[in-house]
């Protein structure tokens, strides 16, 4: 259900929060500030609002719909932009915000937060958009979510593509595993901000972004501080959910894409063919030359792929 523009109040964390179509500002002990809304011009925004709790919303191309979940927790939607708007030729692409990050609010009252929190809101979405079966683009923690929902709504979820999704290992393991690479150590060392961006964009990235890329990558973190986000994973903490992968993909009826990237140090290859050695349904490709955001570092190829796959799926319904 679309919102009425009327301005939106939040509390959380000890801050004050007045929401509207703009942007949103943000008061504490600090001070206040504006954050403004995403500003990408090739896409319709609104609020929409379900059960209590309020999205942010966008939306560009015609045809099935294909909603987009972004990582963190601590980051949004932004960072998508502009390097999916090919797939709207023939998608409707959906992007919004998880609860409580960029321009959609904590719910009121507010709910707590994680992997099953969020696919729950998710369908919540789902519903608010009026849609019947979606298919899902999870990116990082996106695909956990999107996951976790073809669990819960097997009959809502149609075709699903996890990009860099850490299937197969702890949290513990795959933080130990960043700790230990050198890159880690040189960030931890910058001298500069500057050294220190182009040691961040070499952890993500296999190549060096291109500056539309950069900007919005720094767009969708720039609400949040330090002590912001400790405070947003801290309210994750309390979500110890250990999916059973193995038994996920055994019992997904629906077809799969699986896209890592070789040089990604968040996402272990090999853990992903051990999950999915048994399922059938999983389409699994290794990109030789991507980072984290394979989207990115092999854009032409990732649009191919996902495009080719969802136009295939489509035929087999």
């Amino acid at each position: 259900m679309e919102m009425k523009l009327e301005p939106i109040t939040r509390q959380s964390n000890g801050l004050s929060y007045i929401y509207s179509p703009e942007g949103f500002w943000e008061e504490g002990e600090s001070g206040k500030k504006f954050w403004p809304a995403c500003d990408y011009p090739k896409t319709k925004k609104r609020f929409v609002e379900k059960d209590q709790t309020i999205f942010w919303v966008e939306q560009e191309g015609e045809g099935p719909p294909l909603v987009l979940v972004h990582g963190g927790p601590g980051v949004d939607h932004r960072y998508f932009h502009p390097c999916l708007f090919s797939l709207a030729e023939k998608r409707r692409l959906i992007y919004y915000d998880l609860r409580a990050h960029g321009m959609s609010p904590e719910s009121s009252p507010a709910r707590p937060h994680g992997v099953m929190q969020d696919a729950d809101d998710l369908d919540t979405l789902r519903l608010a958009l009026g849609l019947e079966r979606i298919d899902l683009l999870g990116h990082s923690y996106g695909g956990l979510v999107i996951l976790a929902y073809a669990q819960k709504r097997p009959r809502n979820a149609g075709s699903l593509i996890l990009a860099s999704v850490p299937l197969g290992e702890t949290e513990e393991e795959i933080d130990r595993r960043i700790e230990l690479a050198p890159i880690t150590k040189k960030m931890q060392e910058a001298g500069s901000e500057d050294e220190y961006d182009k040691l961040y964009y070499e952890f993500y990235y296999h190549k060096p972004p291109p500056p539309d890329v950069v900007r919005y990558n720094k767009l969708s973190m720039e609400s949040y501080n330090i002590e912001k986000n400790k405070a947003l994973l801290k309210s994750y903490e309390s979500d110890n959910i250990s999916l059973d992968y193995k038994g996920i993909f055994t019992a997904l009826a629906v077809p799969v894409l699986i896209i890592a990237g070789k040089h990604d140090l968040i996402v272990n290859i090999e853990a992903i063919r051990e999950v999915i050695v048994c399922s059938d349904i999983v389409d699994f490709k290794v990109y030789e030359e991507s980072g984290h955001d394979p989207f990115v570092d092999e854009h032409e190829r990732f649009t191919s792929d996902v495009s080719e796959f969802l136009s295939r799926t489509d035929r087999d319904h």
